[in-house]
């Protein structure tokens, strides 16, 4: 049986965004942005359920931007 996981990070500031966007695209990752709309200037991303290791990469960059993250489970 295959485990889907996905990747959730803690609140970040929105200058990382852009960043943020351009490595899930070069990935080919589907993601979201998301604001808790309490006019606080942070974001947090979710990925969605991948595969296996498939999120490495993302979380090898989250690691060197110094995002936390959790992996949820479906």
């Amino acid at each position: 049986m295959n485990k889907y996981n996905k990747v959730v990070t803690y609140e970040f500031g929105v200058n990382l965004v852009p960043d943020m966007i351009q490595m899930m695209d070069k990935l080919g990752y589907t993601s979201k942005i998301i604001s808790r709309g309490d006019n606080q200037g942070l974001v947090y991303f979710e990925t969605d359920y991948r595969q296996g290791n498939e999120l490495d990469k993302a979380t090898a960059w989250l690691d060197t931007k110094g995002i936390k993250y959790f992996y949820t489970k479906e």
